[in-house]
């Protein structure tokens, strides 16, 4: 990306023959261009800027997980104004051990139904353990 300017500010003395009126104009673009200025410099975050919803969930994988792909679904109500357009595993964890990583993809299967999210399975995991995942709705 490019680097920005020095410049983020227009002041009143670098236009000597701009009208009276002109000192207003320059506060209310002045502004902007310093909210600008912050978020193109690495500023921008993911909860101001992209309507989301977190949450965060914990549930048991049934002894059948595996052999019969067998999940019971998750369900969780969505406080998005639209629906929704991805459902994204953050971060997941076996309860008993929170050091120990999932290294393996795990893919959540989903759909939704008026403001309720149902998660009818997540890919990737064992059976008869307990987790903890964190996802991120947008």
């Amino acid at each position: 990306m490019a680097k920005l300017s020095a410049v983020s500010k227009i002041r009143r003395e670098d236009l000597p023959e701009a009208p009276a009126w002109f000192g207003r104009f320059l506060a209310t673009i002045n502004s902007f261009f310093e909210n600008v200025v912050l978020a193109l410099s690495g500023r921008l975050t993911f909860a101001d800027n992209i309507q989301s919803q977190t949450k965060v969930l914990g549930f048991t994988t049934p002894s059948t997980y595996e052999s019969a792909n067998d999940f019971t679904t998750l369900k969780f109500q969505s406080t998005l104004p639209v629906k929704a357009q991805a459902l994204l595993i953050l971060q997941i964890q076996k309860d008993d051990d929170i050091t120990d990583s999932i290294f393996e993809g795990v893919t959540p299967h989903w759909f939704q139904v008026e403001l309720e999210i149902n998660i009818s399975h997540i890919s990737g995991l064992a059976d008869s353990t307990d987790y903890t995942v964190r996802l991120l709705l947008f």
